[in-house]
């Protein structure tokens, strides 16, 4: 079994964090458009996907596909 080494995780968590960080001062616009329109997107998408894994085999059971 592997173990994680937590020095490491904790150094590549610091890498993306200043990349992340760098980048949200660097673009404002892109990260607004991220967080107001990109988050929803994928919140519905994983809804609509989610619904249509439940109505798909109720809808082959009932008839009416």
């Amino acid at each position: 079994m592997k173990t994680v080494d937590a020095t490491n995780f904790n150094k590549r968590k610091s890498r993306v964090n200043t990349y992340r960080n760098r980048s949200m001062f660097r673009c404002p616009f892109v990260t607004l458009l991220v967080i107001f329109a990109g988050i929803p997107l994928l919140t519905l998408s994983v809804v609509f996907v989610v619904v249509y894994m439940i109505t798909l085999p109720l809808g082959f059971m009932i008839g009416y596909y």
